[in-house]
């Protein structure tokens, strides 16, 4: 999803086999993405209450993650936080009244 997105490039992709689908990413890439995730996020020790995983956070709010990920990663989600236990996106802690709020608009102007 996050190279479908362009949030991340695939190796490849714009040079000689850019014809290819490609699903390997530049260390690069991901080190980049990472640094985005630290740039959007407050580091906590502990999640505070109504703050869930991605993967919780999709369940309880009825949302899939093609849609939450890139809110998140374009700023819309603004009191996202990252778990100082967890690595990478599974660090990453949502608050699910402002996701349901956001999705909630977002469906309502359509």
């Amino acid at each position: 999803m996050c190279i479908r997105d362009r949030y991340l490039s695939g190796i490849g992709v714009g040079g000689k086999h850019s014809t290819v689908r490609c699903k390997a990413v530049d260390q690069v890439c991901i080190d980049q993405l990472l640094q985005l995730v630290e740039d959007l996020t407050d580091q906590v020790d502990v999640a505070p209450p109504k703050y869930r995983d991605l993967a919780k956070c999709a369940e309880i709010c009825r949302v899939l993650l093609d849609t939450i990920i890139p809110a998140f990663l374009d700023g819309r989600l603004k009191t996202a936080k990252r778990l100082k236990s967890a690595k990478g996106m599974k660090a990453i802690l949502l608050d699910t009244g402002e996701v349901t709020a956001l999705f909630d608009e977002t469906t309502k102007s359509k």
